[in-house]
């Protein structure tokens, strides 16, 4: 397992709590087939997302807005973080 394809599936986890399903899919399309290798988006794309698709469908709804505002902004952080750690490794 490379840290690509963690990383894409962090970024598939995320997208799934944040968007609603329809959105989440395309970005996570978009995003896996232009920054992961061929086999690394596939897998995210094809087998890990449709499993947190269906995780976290209940999830979606009972997050309050406020909430919700407070959770991508920390996210968006923590994924900038670690996307700066990803290319900076020793």
């Amino acid at each position: 397992m490379s840290m690509n394809m963690i990383f894409g599936c962090l970024l598939s986890t995320g997208m799934n709590a944040l968007l609603p399903e329809f959105y989440a899919d395309k970005v996570i399309s978009a995003l896996s087939s232009n920054l992961l290798s061929e086999d690394d988006a596939s897998f995210v794309h094809g087998v890990y997302n449709p499993q947190v698709a269906i995780a976290l469908r209940d999830v979606r709804g009972k997050i309050p807005h406020d909430e919700m505002i407070k959770l991508v902004r920390r996210a968006t952080g923590m994924l900038m973080k670690l996307g700066y750690a990803f290319a900076f490794q020793e």
